[in-house]
């Protein structure tokens, strides 16, 4: 089984279902599963888009101070900086939203029940689904 495709794919499922742009939770596990410094062109090429799509993807990272846009070596790089301690307070003014993130957790935590059943080293699942919840104010 491969988590990590799990985990991009289900918080895509879920960036769709809550602000019509699949590639915002892809990119936010990309992020805390995979690099936390990636080129456009690479998370790009990742997700078969183009990279107009990507910079409008990652437009409220940045507003958010979740990633932060650089220039290296001519090509544009975010850096994941983490979720701001006030992630909780404007996640808790969205009680939908929170209940549809707690379906996808929950969804994550049984995919990484059976993969740590099937011998798969699961810490990093673990800690990524902790992170979010702390980031997201999800008991």
């Amino acid at each position: 089984m491969d988590l990590d495709k799990a985990f991009i794919e289900e918080l895509g499922k879920l960036s769709l279902d809550i602000q019509d742009n699949p590639l915002q939770g892809k990119i936010q596990m990309f992020f805390r599963l995979i690099k936390q410094k990636v080129t456009q062109d690479e998370l790009a090429d990742t997700f078969g888009v183009k990279n107009k799509d990507i910079d409008s993807a990652m437009e409220n990272f940045k507003i958010l101070g979740v990633a932060e846009e650089i220039e290296e070596e001519g090509s544009i790089v975010y850096v994941f900086k983490g979720y701001p301690s006030e992630m909780k307070e404007i996640s808790n003014l969205f009680p939908e939203r929170q209940k549809k993130l707690e379906s996808s957790l929950k969804i994550l935590e049984k995919l990484v029940e059976t993969a740590q059943l099937e011998g798969q080293q699961v810490d990093k699942y673990i800690t990524v689904i902790e992170d979010v919840r702390r980031d997201f104010g999800i008991s």
